[in-house]
């Protein structure tokens, strides 16, 4: 993907640098709910018997539980460059590669931004840290959206 195709893609998300600067703040919310929200995650996926057939074993579990812990860190970085959008792809064609349709990639999603989420609403108000950016916790929320949905 070019440097064009990513800052049109950016602009129409409308993931600009203030909710870059608002994805870097929620850092420290994410770094304490991330592992929770995978654990969650997992204990579904490997007791739902469509996504359980995806993991071989626990060290399976634990190595997609690390990659998913990677790539939501990267996430929340703000920097949605070529490198970022490399790995992305890689991650998109292991799912095609093994056939995890998107109903199961999207539910993940799902439950992962849920509790991240919930962590950002129960966090103070970014503006404290952050000046120009609106009080509460849709500061944080809607950007933590966004970038979740474009990650997907």
């Amino acid at each position: 993907m070019s440097v064009t195709d990513i800052e049109a893609r950016l602009r129409f998300f409308e993931l600009n640098e203030r909710q870059r600067d608002a994805l870097r703040a929620a850092r420290p919310i994410v770094e304490r709910s991330i592992g929770p929200a995978l654990d969650r995650f997992y204990a579904r996926a490997r007791s739902t018997p469509e996504t359980a057939r995806f993991f071989r074993d626990d060290a399976h579990v634990v190595s997609a539980h690390a990659a998913q812990t990677r790539h939501w860190m990267h996430l929340i970085n703000g920097r949605f460059d070529a490198d970022y959008y490399s790995s992305v792809r890689r991650i998109g064609a292991v799912h095609a590669r093994i056939g995890l349709e998107p109903r199961w990639y999207i539910g993940a999603y799902s439950l992962v931004l849920e509790d991240i989420v919930r962590a950002a609403a129960r966090a103070p108000p970014p503006s404290r840290r952050l000046p120009g950016l609106r009080a509460g916790p849709g500061a944080l929320i809607a950007p933590l959206t966004t970038a979740a949905l474009l990650a997907m």
